[in-house]
């Protein structure tokens, strides 16, 4: 049986990295929009600080789940 190709770990950081990106001009815009919804006013220096802290996390999580896949397709 042939083993499936599994992506570098170089490889799965940078697709975290861009994926957090993206997530994060779209997480910015709506925490100026949905925060004030519910009562809380912030400024654009708080918003990049509460969004870094989110990116942060994202880039973590996105790598963990990804290197974990690709250890589970390489058992199966």
């Amino acid at each position: 049986m042939r083993k499936s190709p599994t992506q570098p770990k170089i490889h799965s950081l940078f697709e975290s990295f861009s994926n957090t990106v993206i997530g994060y001009a779209i997480n910015f815009c709506a925490n100026m929009v949905i925060l004030p919804l519910f009562g809380f006013q912030i400024t654009i220096s708080q918003n990049l600080q509460i969004s870094i802290i989110y990116v942060c996390i994202s880039i973590v999580r996105g790598y963990i789940i990804r290197r974990t896949f690709n250890l589970f397709s390489r058992r199966h």
